[in-house]
């Protein structure tokens, strides 16, 4: 169950990164605005991606 629950978050995660990287291509936002969120995303999704293996691998 909890390997669902990190792709979840891992999912929620890389799109919100990808919404805001948008925002800032597009001239929505000025590049500082999400910078400080995506830079506490990148560790986030890191370690989410790191549990996610390892729940693969001991078959939970």
């Amino acid at each position: 169950m909890a390997e669902v629950q990190d792709r979840g978050a891992l999912k929620a995660i890389e799109e919100t990164a990808s919404w805001l990287e948008l925002a800032v291509e597009s001239g929505v936002l000025p590049a500082a605005k999400p910078a400080s969120l995506l830079d506490e995303a990148n560790p986030v999704a890191a370690i989410l991606t790191t549990t996610d293996k390892k729940a693969k691998r001991s078959g939970g």
